[in-house]
Order: structure tokens, then C-alpha cells, then sequence
């Protein structure tokens, strides 16, 4: 319960300074400590109450898939540059292939920046107050009664 809670807090402190402008990289950092908490859940599931923690677990698979889904972008859209400006470099590219690349990273950081506006209000809403307090009630304990 104590790794648990540690865990926890850490991924509350990482979540309060995600805006708008964070960085992917730091969204990164979230989704994994994040993903260290399920699995930390998970596999101490057995000692809790199901209908307890099944409601933590369902929300950090939700938003662990939006961070996925934003991890994804940001992959994407790094080796669209990156081929683009290759294509640049070895002259084997016209230039509506290249303008076709950056206005497909574009498109990805567009969607990108939508689903950051998602992931802002997933969190905020895992971090609750009222969640919290449930957070740490159920995790001060390790024994089902």
C-alpha cells in the first residue's frame, strides 16, 4: 500500500504541472509512472476489495490509452521529419512530397494537441480531491477484512 501510494503521489505531482505546453517528453514520464501504478495494482489487486479498485484501474487504462494514442503521435511525427528531411538532404524528393510530409506532421501534431486537451482533463479528474482521499483510504490498508 505504501509503494502504491508513493507511486501515486509522484504521478499526482508529474500530473499537476502537465499544460498545455508540456513537453511530450514530460507526458511520457507521466504515462510510465502511471503504468508502474497499474502494475503495481494489479498485481496487489488480490489483497483489495474488487469493487474498490476496479474503479482506480479502469480509469488509469483510460488514460494510459490516451497517452499511448499521444506517444504515438509524437513517434509518428519525428520520423516524418526526419524521412522528409533525409529526402531533402539525398535530393531525392520534389517538393510536393515534402510539403505532403510536414502537412501529414501537421495533421498528426494537430490531433496530437487535441488529445493533450483530453489527457489534461482525464488526469485532472483521476487526481480529484475526492479521489484522492478514496486513493489513499484504499491504499493505506493491505488487508481484505
Amino acid at each position: 500500500g505504501q509503494r502504491i501510494l508513493k507511486i501515486f503521489r509522484r504521478a499526482h505531482r508529474q500530473g499537476a504541472v502537465l499544460k498545455k505546453r508540456a513537453s511530450a517528453a514530460a507526458v511520457h514520464e507521466l504515462r510510465i509512472t502511471c503504468k508502474k501504478l497499474r502494475y503495481l495494482i494489479e498485481f496487489f489487486r488480490p489483497l483489495f476489495l474488487p469493487e474498490r479498485i476496479e474503479p482506480f484501474l479502469k480509469s488509469l487504462r483510460e488514460v494510459q490509452e490516451k497517452f499511448g494514442d499521444f506517444q504515438d503521435y509524437q513517434v509518428h511525427r519525428e520520423s516524418l521529419r526526419t524521412f522528409a528531411e533525409e529526402m531533402v538532404t539525398q535530393n531525392e524528393a520534389s517538393g510536393a512530397t515534402v510539403l505532403t510530409l510536414w502537412k501529414l506532421s501537421e495533421t498528426l501534431a494537430a490531433r496530437q494537441n487535441a488529445l493533450r486537451k483530453e489527457i489534461e482533463q482525464n488526469v485532472k479528474s483521476f487526481f480529484s480531491k475526492k479521489n484522492r482521499a478514496q486513493f489513499r483510504s484504499l491504499f493505506s490498508c493491505t488487508i481484505k477484512k
